[in-house]
């Protein structure tokens, strides 16, 4: 049977889809003994990876170069190390550890695609429309290296790791952004599925917020994860992002 938690995001990404947020989704949930439960992507091997899209991205270094988060952002998209790719080809990734039904470990993240476009060009959802993966052909049509582009990508990650912390300087649940390693924006709770994708959805793709909110008002199985800040480190300037 599949945790609420597995559950929602279910419903989570079926609403992204119903209204248009949504090209690919790629997850599952596992139990591997010893009351252990994993929420993780399905990554591929890097040879199962459709040859246009490895041409294309060969396209975009020559073009490009290594711009910030490039490399990060081609590979996870070649090994499908994601739960999601929205329809302007960002991907997001939703990853959980629980043991025993208790979350012990988190990681989530946004990464902006190098093909920054609105995505509410009608060009774009005549790409998507094809349903496939190598519909990314045409996406270079669209994208191109002549094309306008962003020379640093938006990032960010939320980990929540209890068993590192440390007061101020390792939050148990914290916000990093690009890759800087060393920066930890401490936030007062991991997010549930629901939290996390309409935060990207109001912050990303904000025409598109109140139909996300609308379409999941149906939704009772809304689990939320306790708070993890410390007394001290919540008259700090911090982040809410758990009641959204």
């Amino acid at each position: 049977m599949a945790s609420p938690e597995f559950e929602q995001l279910n419903h989570v990404l079926v609403a992204m889809r119903s209204i248009g947020l949504l090209w690919e989704s790629n997850y599952h949930e596992s139990i591997v003994g010893d009351g252990v439960r994993y929420i993780d992507a399905k990554p591929r091997d890097s040879t199962e990876c459709p040859e246009e899209l490895k041409e294309l991205y060969s396209k975009v270094k020559e073009g490009w170069g290594n711009t910030s988060g490039m490399d990060s952002f081609i590979s996870r998209d070649i090994t499908k190390e994601y739960t999601v790719k929205f329809i302007d080809s960002a991907l997001a990734e939703f990853k959980c550890t629980f043991r025993n039904d208790q979350l012990i470990k988190q990681r989530i993240t946004y990464k902006q695609s190098p093909f920054f476009k609105s995505y509410e060009s009608e060009d774009l959802y005549a790409v998507i429309e094809t349903g496939s993966e190598v519909g990314i052909t045409e996406y270079w049509q669209l994208f191109g290296v002549k094309s306008p582009t962003i020379s640093e990508l938006v990032s960010f990650r939320v980990d929540y790791d209890p068993s590192r912390f440390e007061a101020h300087k390792h939050p148990r649940t914290h916000l990093h952004l690009s890759d800087r390693e060393d920066c930890r924006i401490c936030v007062d709770t991991p997010l549930d599925p629901r939290s996390f994708f309409v935060f990207v959805v109001s912050h990303f793709y904000s025409s598109k917020r109140d139909e996300l909110i609308e379409t999941l008002s149906g939704w009772e199985n809304h689990t939320r994860f306790p708070s993890s800040i410390e007394d001290e480190e919540s008259t700090h300037i911090h982040l809410n992002l758990g009641h959204t």
